[in-house]
């Protein structure tokens, strides 16, 4: 593919005014307000049984508006529209405002996508570039669960809510010379997650400005590095009964509004009430991490003192917020 790709960018002037002869891609809406590109792998309709990778594409600033013919001027819109072949679904949305909306992109997937094509939910795929940079870093922060592995390029987010991306393949790109957004934004984020997360990377353009998507969407690489990613499963464990009784109590977050989280025994986790409202069962991961959902990215750390007492419990996500322990 990667020959492929360099002769089309060779010869983007002739690619383009020769778009309307590939027709590899067609223009959709969904919910009459969200218009995308659409392309469909060699085979997809022979196989109706079949269940296929997706990539979602976000494009930059200047593709923003109701147009959805400029959308193909970067990115991997204009390498399928020009000829070069995926062996995966690519849809490719059209932000109708400055800014990605991630619960936008979250209904477009699993209102239109999952109901309309054959999309393996394990096997669902984000990036994007400058503008859809931002919204593929955000994106995946506010939905982890939805996707398998992310490409940002040349954009950012908040360090915040990196935590809640520590289960996440990424693979980040940016130029160190680029004018445009400044490549701290995703060193940020970077620095933010290499504690945390084991398969993160980090490729820096050195020298080069903006633009380093051309040469990014046109290393092979990049795909094969994708498609070997399935989307994260929490898996439970068993944990003794003296650990878990260890982790039950109250825990305050306010000491001024006085939030109060209490968490008691129930079966083989930890069932959360607020007051007399029953809460979240919470189910083992680790010996003092749990989680509530086969998929989602939210969990709560129960934090020790150098004695191994229970002190409280960290909520992993934004700001990663401290529940001090009260009472058993």
């Amino acid at each position: 593919m990667t020959a492929q790709i360099k002769k089309i960018l060779l010869t983007a002037v002739l690619a383009v005014i020769s778009i309307s002869f590939f027709g590899q891609q067609t223009a959709e809406k969904y919910i009459i307000t969200t218009n995308y590109l659409q392309y469909l792998p060699d085979g997809y309709e022979q196989d109706t049984t079949k269940l296929w990778p997706l990539v979602i594409f976000l494009h930059g600033a200047g593709e923003t508006g109701n147009d959805i013919e400029i959308v193909k001027r970067l990115g991997l819109p204009l390498l399928v529209e020009v000829g070069v072949k995926f062996p995966f679904i690519v849809i490719s949305p059209q932000s109708k405002t400055p800014g990605w909306k991630s619960d936008e992109v979250r209904d477009l997937l699993l209102n239109e996508l999952f109901v309309k094509l054959r999309v393996d939910p394990d096997r669902v795929y984000l990036t994007g570039l400058s503008m859809g940079g931002y919204g593929t870093w955000n994106t995946a922060m506010n939905y982890p669960e939805l996707f398998a592995a992310i490409i940002p390029i040349c954009g950012g987010g908040y360090e915040g809510g990196a935590s809640r991306l520590r289960n996440m393949p990424i693979w980040c790109f940016h130029g160190d010379m680029d004018d445009q957004v400044p490549f701290k934004n995703s060193e940020v984020m970077v620095n933010a997650l290499k504690d945390i997360n084991p398969q993160l990377k980090f490729t820096v353009y050195h020298g080069v400005g903006h633009d380093c998507w051309t040469r990014t969407y046109s290393n092979d690489s990049i795909y094969n590095w994708l498609l070997e990613h399935k989307r994260y499963k929490n898996v439970m464990i068993e944990l003794d009964n003296k650990i878990l009784s260890s982790y039950q109590g109250v825990y305050r977050y306010n000491e001024e509004k006085k939030i109060d989280v209490r968490y008691e025994v129930e079966g083989n986790g930890l069932r959360s009430w607020y007051g007399d409202k029953k809460g979240i069962l919470w189910l083992p991961k680790s010996v003092n991490e749990f989680y509530y959902d086969d998929y989602r990215q939210d969990y709560m750390r129960f934090e020790k003192d150098e004695n191994g007492n229970v002190t409280g419990v960290t909520s992993l996500g934004y700001g990663d917020p401290f529940y001090r322990k009260i009472s058993i």
